[in-house]
């Protein structure tokens, strides 16, 4: 049996030799800083701020409840079919 680790797993990303970043699930929004720009209603300055979006980082040899062996379908919830229906009609 291969051994279950982020680094076995199907959402796990390589950042470099044993570190890298696990996208099982959406990325976390981060602020970094504040830039200066102009508010969309007036024209006057306003400071607002700048955020990305950042994968939890793991080490490769790391393990979670999350695994997905790779080549496996990530366990995503399918959608029921009321709501598939809503946007259909």
């Amino acid at each position: 049996m291969k051994e279950r680790n982020c680094g076995t797993c199907a959402v796990w990303v390589k950042t470099n030799d044993d570190n890298g970043e696990c996208h099982f699930g959406p990325p976390t929004p981060v602020m970094i800083g504040m830039q200066q720009g102009r508010s969309l209603v007036s024209a006057q300055p306003q400071a607002s701020p700048v955020i990305i979006g950042v994968f939890p980082p793991t080490p490769r040899k790391a393990f979670c409840g999350c695994f997905q062996p790779k080549g496996a379908m990530p366990a995503v919830p399918a959608p029921d079919a009321a709501a598939a229906d809503e946007y259909t009609t």
